[in-house]
């Protein structure tokens, strides 16, 4: 019984391994079926399939293609079984190449003579001279200057040109390198957008491109910052990062009211309750017992809590006022003042450097409104 199930066992596996080996054989077979059939259908030439593998046939198929487009496009005819497909994929570009210079620019090439590589450079540096020319109005020799020297040519008078037609100054090319005229024109164009939209007057020459952009940016910012809250922000005292802090400060803390806000019930604890401002207006309730007041995200509206309650300042001006008793006081987002509470009060750090230390006696530790956690002790 056992020798049997073996017998059967044994037949089943050589019957899917020859299904296997027959069904990657006839996969095969049908591609060089295929092939030898395109081959003969356009090109008259009659292979067999059985003799030859399929990358020999695919080999010959584009040999077969490449000496046909050869003949057709350029009436040259080559022996497709003496090239190999490089060879003749080479000749091909360089007669494509010497044709194109001909129609375009008038001039006689040996295909033969000249690489794929020669003659590429020849025509990109006969083009270059051609619109050097057509723009401005200068003759160059393509035969004496390589294609580095044309392009950069071409660019320095097109710099020239620009700075000339938009700020109406003029620059000669042939006195300034490519970097120096790049850095002009970068440094009006961007003097030139601050005075536009933000209305103050920089003398380009005296600053470098880096300060001009450092100075755009904050002004940018500070304008964000300045919408958000409604209040002006002055630009000059604060770093691009002071200012991106705060401005990512605001939008993530009005965020945490309006989530916290859409969460809580106000008024319904009134021993441990929690009254948050209603997202943007900045309306604030305060607690009954033990309550919590927070000044809307916008306006930094404060009112305190009754009893142990505590008052947090506006995000940007950094206003403080003490609860009635117990309070708390915090400092302003900009400069992370810190100033204790009264008994049972606490300190929190600005967001910017999010330090977190106790109050003088017992009291609550808040975390900075990046992270947006609120955590209360135990009275």
């Amino acid at each position: 019984m056992k020798s049997h199930k073996l017998g059967i066992f044994i037949f089943m596996f050589f019957l899917s391994v020859n299904n296997g080996v027959y069904g990657q054989t006839s996969y095969d077979s049908q591609y060089r079926i295929n092939t030898a059939e395109r081959i003969f259908k356009n090109h008259g030439i009659k292979l067999d399939w059985e003799k030859n593998s399929l990358s020999t046939l695919i080999d010959i198929e584009s040999r077969l293609g490449t000496t046909k487009r050869i003949k057709d496009q350029f009436g040259l005819t080559l022996d497709w079984e003496t090239n190999s497909i490089s060879t003749l994929i080479d000749i091909e570009s360089r007669l494509g190449t010497v044709k194109r210079i001909k129609n375009q620019y008038g001039l006689d090439l040996d295909w033969m003579t000249n690489t794929i590589s020669t003659l590429v450079s020849i025509e990109s540096k006969i083009g270059t001279v051609k619109r050097i020319k057509d723009k401005y109005g200068l003759d160059f020799n393509w035969k004496t200057n390589d294609i580095s020297t044309l392009i950069n040519i071409e660019s320095r008078l097109g710099t020239t040109k620009r700075i000339k037609e938009n700020f109406g100054l003029e620059y000669d090319w042939n006195t300034h390198d490519l970097s120096t005229l790049v850095d002009i024109e970068s440094r009006l164009g961007t003097a030139k957008r601050i005075n536009d939209n933000y209305g103050l007057s920089l003398d380009w020459k005296s600053e470098t491109l880096s300060k001009l952009v450092d100075i755009e940016l904050r002004l940018s910012t500070a304008n964000r910052v300045e919408a958000l809250t409604g209040k002006e922000v002055d630009w000059q005292k604060h770093s691009l990062l002071e200012l991106t802090q705060t401005e990512i400060s605001i939008l993530n803390f009005a965020t945490t009211q309006a989530s916290l806000a859409s969460n809580s019930t106000i008024g319904k604890d009134y021993n441990q309750g929690v009254v948050l401002d209603g997202g943007y207006s900045g309306m604030v309730l305060p607690g009954s017992d033990g309550g919590m007041v927070v000044g809307g995200p916008l306006n930094g509206s404060i009112l305190p809590g009754n009893s142990g309650g505590m008052v947090i300042g506006g995000p940007l001006n950094g206003t403080i006022l003490p609860g009635n008793k117990g309070g708390m006081i915090i400092g302003g987002p900009l400069n992370g003042s810190i100033l204790p509470g009264g008994s049972g009060g606490m300190i929190i750090g600005g967001p910017l450097n999010g330090t977190l230390m106790p109050g003088s006696s017992g009291g609550m530790i808040i975390g900075g409104p990046l992270n947006g956690t609120y955590l209360r002790s135990r009275r």
